[in-house]
């Protein structure tokens, strides 16, 4: 009986940790009040002032804390630009990330996160006043391939910017962003350009876009990040999908973005203290059904 008794003890405990080990859950902070650093950074070949402000979200797996990682916004005045840094606190090795944008950051974030609760079947929020990104958001990226031990290893000893196989460096941030072209002549400042050149960037993409038979017959919506590489002579190479929501639809927005190299558009390029150099573009593209439209 004894023994028996025993036997359950342990089967209970057993189950007991694997249906902590089940489930990951996180916790989400405020971001922090603004910080600037006076002219810190050389931007379009002048100082630049940075205005910093930051976030964390703490991860559990089932109800052991993993990490707290740390989410950093940085827009740089002179530039008109944004990017993001990770970080976090605790956990060896993972180091200080740069990316373009949030999704992309909180994407790296949720597979370091899976790197050390590999097998968590759901995801839960811990309610907090501050929810800036949703729980669905959230979610989508912990479908993304796991971290690996080689991954973790790589990103110890990874510099940035990254250097492309032939040894020429690919930017993720640079003092000048590129540009879709089509603007330069106009009068205004560089943010009146840039937001004329997203406008046409829009305007070529959903007017190239169509929604695939399959995603429109299910009803499927959603957002597919194609990322690709601007050249220094302004042409596109390299586009991959980094996000994709299924039933063709990351096949056709990468179709699109080939375009723009099969139609000879070349991007008014980025800089870098002055000079042309290549720069990794992500480029966010939403399929939304919507009657009279082929794509968004």
């Amino acid at each position: 009986m004894k023994s028996l008794s025993a036997l359950f003890l342990l089967s209970a405990l057993s189950m007991a940790l694997s249906a902590q080990s089940s489930y990951l859950k996180f916790r989400e902070d405020g971001w922090s009040s603004e910080k600037s650093c006076q002219q810190c950074i050389v931007c379009n070949e002048k100082p630049s002032d940075v205005v910093e402000t930051q976030k964390t979200i703490a991860f559990y797996c089932g109800e052991t804390l993993i990490g707290t990682w740390q989410l950093t916004k940085l827009k740089l005045a002179a530039c008109d630009s944004v990017y993001y840094q990770t970080n976090c606190f605790g956990k060896d090795g993972m180091g200080l990330s740069t990316f373009a944008t949030d999704e992309e950051a909180i994407a790296d974030i949720c597979r370091e996160v899976r790197f050390y609760c590999p097998g968590a079947l759901e995801i839960r929020r811990i309610e907090s006043p501050h929810t800036d990104y949703s729980l669905n958001f959230i979610r989508d990226f912990f479908s993304y391939k796991l971290y690996t031990a080689q991954d973790k290893s790589a990103k110890q000893i990874r510099a940035t910017p990254v250097l492309a196989d032939e040894g020429e460096e690919i930017f993720k941030v640079t003092d000048q962003m590129p540009r879709f072209p089509g603007c330069e002549e106009i009068a205004g400042t560089d943010v009146e350009k840039k937001q004329c050149a997203d406008k046409k960037m829009l305007e070529f993409v959903y007017g190239k876009l169509i929604y695939p038979a399959e995603a429109r017959a299910a009803g499927l919506e959603g957002t597919v990040v194609i990322t690709f590489v601007i050249e220094t002579d302004g042409s596109i190479s390299d586009a991959q999908i980094v996000r994709d929501i299924g039933k063709g639809c990351g096949v056709e927005a990468r179709r699109v973005v080939n375009l723009m190299k099969e139609e000879g558009i070349r991007w008014v390029p980025g800089h870098q203290h002055g000079k042309p150099v290549r720069v990794q573009f992500n480029m966010p593209v939403k399929f939304i059904i919507r009657d009279g439209l082929k794509g968004k």
